[in-house]
């Protein structure tokens, strides 16, 4: 932007901008920030879209159908475990009774073999000792009996424990091998589990690469939104006129004599001929320069573009104040000395014309 309008319309829009909630209700409406931020919703609206189908999926296609299987598992695996720990109790218990009859039959042993050595240390010669001789070997006898009852009991005991401990590890086999199985089916399984949450994570991944691309090509312009910026202000302000010379002579009803007005009139007409020749050396130096530093970039680096492009701008303006200056008073003199008028391509362009008094 440049000249009276567009600084008007910058200054505008600046002013505007202090107002921190109109701002942003406006540059919220400007066409490069809207069409960014229709596409930065709708990119937030894919990636939530993309994350509920992951959660989705997580949940119906992982989470509900681990969590069953676990279950459903545990229930077949109970069963097994409580068949397994009651042949494990039914082992102990009969190590118990073992390991009972084992100590009576030490036991009585122990007593029949202490009443034999009484007995054989008992004097023989006379009746009282032969007759506590008759009640020991009576006690042997019965001792005996009792151990006979006792070591059928053991034996037995000591068979049942070997029948529980076989009968332990068959079921623990059995056990195990549907134990075993039901493991295997559970990491097959797992890993179908797995698998879907790897490709849903990888599906997820793609798309979040995708909108990342997308969301990197997004670009706000703030040139085009100034732009629309001032059609949305739609301000009407005109540039800024150049300011002619209007001379004295020029106007017919100043009282002058012909003689000195077109004296005055060819004197201001070799002034601004001779300002025109200044400012085409002007031009042709500019653009010589212009022409230089582009040749030269370590030159360049010196030279600022933007004050090249203020004097290229002032050379044409002046210009256009001469070139119009000169037609006006051109005009005039053509016109005491009965010739025609010159061309200027600009003439549509004149607004006022001034008179003095």
């Amino acid at each position: 932007m440049a000249g009276e309008r567009g600084y008007e319309s910058l200054k505008n829009l600046m002013k505007a901008g202090n107002e921190v909630c109109n701002e942003i209700s406006k540059s919220l409406q400007e066409s490069t920030v809207a069409h960014a931020l229709e596409q930065l919703a709708l990119q937030i609206n894919l990636e939530s879209e993309a994350h509920k189908h992951l959660a989705n999926t997580l949940v119906k296609d992982v989470s509900i159908p681990l969590k069953n299987w676990a279950d459903a598992q545990l229930k077949a695996r109970k069963p097994i475990e409580d068949c397994l720990n009651s042949r494990f109790k039914a082992w102990k218990d009969q190590k118990e009774i073992d390991k009972k009859y084992r100590g009576r039959s030490y036991e009585k042993t122990k007593e029949i073999e202490l009443l034999y050595s009484k007995l054989d240390e008992a004097p023989k010669s006379s009746k009282s000792v032969a007759k506590d001789g008759s009640k020991m070997e009576s006690s042997i006898r019965k001792a005996e009996d009792e151990l006979k009852s006792t070591e059928r009991k053991y034996h037995d005991a000591t068979r049942e424990v070997e029948i529980a401990r076989q009968a332990c590890d068959n079921e623990m086999c059995k056990a195990c091998d549907q134990m075993e199985k039901m493991e295997n089916d559970r990491i097959e399984e797992t890993n179908k589990f797995v698998q879907i949450y790897a490709n849903s994570m990888s599906t997820l991944t793609d798309k979040m690469a995708r909108l990342s691309r997308e969301l990197s090509e997004l670009k706000i312009i703030p040139q085009e939104d100034i732009i629309s910026a001032v059609k949305y202000y739609n301000i009407n302000v005109p540039e800024s006129e150049i300011l002619l010379y209007d001379i004295y002579a020029e106007s017919e009803h100043n009282a002058m004599t012909q003689e000195r007005r077109l004296k005055s009139l060819s004197h201001w007409m070799k002034m601004l001929k001779s300002d025109l020749e200044i400012q085409q050396k002007s031009k042709e130096g500019i653009e010589s320069l212009h022409g230089f530093c582009r040749k030269n970039e370590n030159f360049s680096t010196s030279v600022q573009s933007d004050q090249i492009y203020f004097n290229r701008r002032s050379i044409e303006l002046l210009t256009r104040l001469f070139q119009a200056s000169l037609y006006k008073i051109e005009c005039v003199y053509n016109r005491l000395i009965n010739v025609q008028s010159p061309y200027f391509k600009d003439e549509q362009l004149f607004t006022t014309n001034f008179t003095k008094e």
